[in-house]
C-alpha cells in the first residue's frame, strides 16, 4: 500500500469536478547482486533509462542498467521493464518486500536477472470527477 504524505484538491471550474492530487512516497532499492550485495542503487521515482550517464534531478549517478540481481522495496508499488522508456513489463507488479532473487517466482520470475533497463510507481489516483461519483453514489442509495 503507497504512504500517503500529502493530500491536495485544486477546484478545476464551477463544476462539481474536482482534481485530487495524491503525493506519494515510494522508495525500492536495487542491487547488483543476488541476496542484496554488491553495489545499490536507491530510486524515490520513474527511471525511464537506467543507463543514464546523467542523472535526472535527484537521482544518483550509478547506471544500473541490465545489473539488478535483488530488490528490497520499501514503499509503493514499482513496475518494472526489460527495455527503457518503459517498454516490455517483467513479471509482476512489486510491492513492500524483500526479494533476494529477481527470477524467484514470488519476485520477477525466470528470465529477469540482469534486465532491468527501467522503473516505474505504479499507477495511482490522479484525478477524481466527484459529480459523477456522487450521483452514483445516490442511485445505488436509492435500489
Amino acid at each position: 500500500m503507497l504512504a500517503t504524505s500529502e493530500f491536495a484538491m485544486h477546484r478545476s471550474n464551477y463544476h462539481s469536478k474536482v482534481s485530487l492530487e495524491v503525493i506519494t512516497m515510494v522508495h525500492v532499492i536495487l542491487f547488483d547482486d543476488a541476496d542484496f550485495g554488491g553495489a545499490h542503487k536507491h530510486v524515490f521515482r520513474a527511471e525511464p533509462n537506467l543507463n543514464r550517464r546523467v542523472p535526472l534531478e535527484g537521482a544518483d549517478s550509478t547506471s544500473f542498467n541490465d545489473r539488478v540481481s535483488s530488490i528490497v522495496v520499501l514503499e509503493g508499488q514499482w513496475e518494472f521493464f526489460e527495455d527503457w522508456g518503459y517498454q516490455g513489463k517483467l513479471g509482476k507488479t512489486l510491492g513492500p518486500g524483500v526479494y533476494p532473487w529477481v527470477e524467484d517466482a514470488n519476485a520477477l520470475g525466470p528470465g529477469s536477472n540482469d534486465k532491468i533497463s527501467s522503473l516505474r510507481p505504479g499507477q495511482r489516483l490522479s484525478e477524481v470527477d466527484l459529480g459523477t461519483a456522487a450521483a452514483e453514489a445516490g442511485a445505488k442509495s436509492e435500489v
